[in-house]
């Protein structure tokens, strides 16, 4: 019992001892000024560039599993174009010298063809030779781009691409016409300015410019119809001496009648194209883009004006499209729902008589249909 006595006495003693040490350093410590404190603590090397980042030091955010699976479904799928444009071109460069071509003459050439400008003269004075009388003795097109301030960043976008579409085709179209947009400015105007040679578009059949539809055409302003869905008239062939405008407008069915109340607003004559006459069905909306439009004005001419096979040839196949007329497709409805009548009325007609006839003849008649 003694012993266990002195041992707690001296561990309590060293508790103690301890205790007060402690408080000394403490105490030491708080008399320290920072600039001291700061002195005795152990010094830390700089971190270099090449030291290792941990994960929650990284600059990028930590990529979930489903984005780490995209990104590597989107990784590979570059990897198999790029080894697809690969293949293709060594495929082309072994035709070409399986038919003894000199590629690298070509090559040659063709820069110096490119620094000489003569391809492109050239080209010139063919357009103008056998574009030009087609375009003086077409219609007009014109893209009113004044709705750009109801539209998003997105919407701004995807507009300077159907431009771009629609300049295209009109190209390489064997009956272009006069492509004029309006009130082209802001986003629109600065998308199109990245587009290489958009300086160079004025010598195929297009001008621009800021201001809009009335004053642009303002000599000609009888002549103006604007395109939308939204109205009551109906085209039933386009006259070449009218001007034809397209509303420049991506709202995704969030702003409507805003082309037709624009229209009425500076007192233009108003159409819309003959979907409902020509196709039987349509699945989606009826609001189409600025390049659909613009492709079927064109191809309804290059169709020798065949409104139902320009319309089928350019609308996408998710509108789920069917040729004939609504009248037509009205007619067949009338005629199924004559035809379920007339059955239901014969049903009718033959269950009445079997309620008249009298048991023998029932039963005549249950022995010939199993006969």
């Amino acid at each position: 019992m003694a012993s266990s006595a002195q041992t707690k006495e001296a561990s309590g003693s060293i508790d103690s001892t301890f205790a007060g040490e402690l408080a000394k350093a403490g105490t030491k410590d708080d008399e320290k000024t920072p600039k001291e404190r700061s002195e005795a603590a152990p010094s830390k090397s700089p971190r270099t560039r090449t030291d290792e980042k941990f994960p929650f030091e990284s600059d990028t955010p930590l990529l979930s599993k489903n984005q780490l699976k995209r990104k590597r479904k989107w990784e590979k799928s570059m990897e198999i174009k790029q080894r697809r444009k690969q293949q293709e071109k060594d495929i082309k460069i072994a035709k070409a010298q399986a038919e003894g071509r000199n590629l690298e003459q070509e090559r040659l050439e063709q820069e110096w063809r490119a620094k000489d400008g003569a391809g492109r003269r050239r080209r010139q004075e063919w357009w103008e030779k056998d574009k030009l009388p087609k375009i003086k003795s077409s219609f007009q097109v014109c893209i009113d781009c004044s709705f750009e301030g109801l539209m998003t960043t997105k919407e701004i976008n995807s507009l300077s691409n159907q431009i771009r579409y629609c300049y295209a085709y009109n190209r390489r179209n064997p009956h272009p016409c006069a492509l004029t947009v309006t009130s082209l400015g802001g986003e629109t105007l600065a998308n199109l300015q990245k587009v290489s040679g958009f300086d160079e578009w004025v010598l195929r059949a297009f001008s621009q410019s800021d201001k809009p539809v009335p004053e642009v055409f303002k000599d000609r302003i009888q002549d103006v119809v604007y395109l939308t869905s939204d109205s009551d008239n109906v085209i039933n062939d386009l006259d070449d001496s009218k001007i034809y405008i397209i509303g420049g407008i991506v709202d995704r069915n969030r702003l409507p009648e805003t082309a037709i109340r624009r229209a009425t607003e500076w007192g233009l004559q108003t159409a819309k194209l003959p979907l409902a006459e020509h196709l039987a069905k349509m699945k989606s909306s009826k609001v189409l883009t600025c390049n659909h439009v613009f492709e079927i004005l064109l191809k309804y001419r290059m169709f020798d004006k065949n409104w139902e096979k320009a319309l089928l040839e350019v609308l996408p196949s998710r509108k789920d499209l069917q040729p004939g007329s609504h009248a037509d497709d009205q007619h067949n409805k009338k005629k199924i729902n004559d035809n379920t009548d007339s059955g239901v009325k014969e049903t009718t007609a033959n269950a009445a008589s079997e309620d008249k006839a009298g048991p023998a003849e029932r039963c005549n008649n249950k022995k010939v249909t199993d006969m």
